[in-house]
């Protein structure tokens, strides 16, 4: 894990934050607006599909700037892959999680040091101070990797009903970084409800997923059922709640694309 303390590290990931908000025009007042399910007492039945049931209006998550279409280093990849770097997140803004230090989950097409560098991952809170920054190295082979924030000595690092903001770019050219890549979204933190807890302690993990996702809250349910499907990869159904899962979120390209594992960092 690396903190800004560097100028010139602050002023890269002023570019790359700066770049995203000026595209996408989001705002914290317009989070605050969006009307969330959460905390809600979700009843699964076993074997029911896994389908999220979150916000579908408010501020759009997972935008690509336009510009960076043509102009970043992966375009070249694009005559070929029908697949581009997407963050796995639902399309509206922002995702919960009750979880202190995420979990946050890519497609990544192949990539090569000819045209990608390095990954670069930051988060900051609403006053634009980042609070984790980390570089990863680039992946040999095309697939859904994760990116798990670590936990904060002494204090959490997320803070309960606090928005935050994350961005994820393919760096092309140190020297400019216009021309990254840019995907990023919204994140909020917050308390589950005694009742759903309860509900929670009572289940297995798949169903678990099932409420989580039910009831909204992405990460925990996205993280969980990938934890499954790490252990038990050859496993049918889980696969199947995989793919229902993503398709609930208009991610149904993505849904068939194997689970590589972690990014490594640089």
């Amino acid at each position: 894990m690396k903190y800004l303390a560097m100028f010139n590290m602050k002023y890269l990931a002023t570019i790359s934050i700066t770049a995203f908000l000026l595209t996408n025009s989001i705002t914290t007042a317009q989070i605050q607006s969006a009307h969330l399910r959460k905390d809600s007492l979700v009843q699964v039945s076993s074997g029911v599909p896994i389908k999220y049931q979150g916000a579908n209006h408010g501020v759009t998550n997972r935008q690509m700037p336009a510009r960076l279409y043509t102009n970043h280093c992966l375009s070249d990849a694009r005559k070929t892959e029908d697949k581009v770097l997407t963050a796995l997140i639902p399309k509206y803004n922002p995702v919960l999680t009750t979880s202190e230090n995420p979990t946050f989950f890519f497609y990544l097409p192949k990539t090569s040091k000819t045209y990608v560098k390095a990954f670069d991952f930051i988060l900051e809170n609403a006053n634009k101070e980042v609070v984790y920054q980390e570089s990863f190295k680039i992946n040999n082979q095309p697939g859904v990797f994760k990116i798990s924030v670590p936990a904060k000595l002494n204090q959490p690092l997320l803070k309960i009903n606090q928005d935050y903001r994350w961005i994820f770019s393919a760096i092309c050219d140190y020297s400019d970084r216009s021309r990254d890549l840019v995907v990023g979204g919204y994140l909020k933190r917050i308390n589950l409800e005694k009742s759903l807890t309860t509900n929670l302690q009572k289940t297995s993990l798949r169903e678990r997923a099932a409420i989580l996702a039910a009831s909204g809250i992405w990460d925990d349910s996205l993280k969980t059922l990938a934890e499954l499907r790490f252990k038990k990869f050859q496993d049918a159904g889980l696969k199947a709640d995989w793919q229902t899962l993503l398709e609930s979120v208009d991610l149904a390209k993505i849904a068939q694309e194997p689970l590589v594992g972690e990014l490594k960092a640089k």
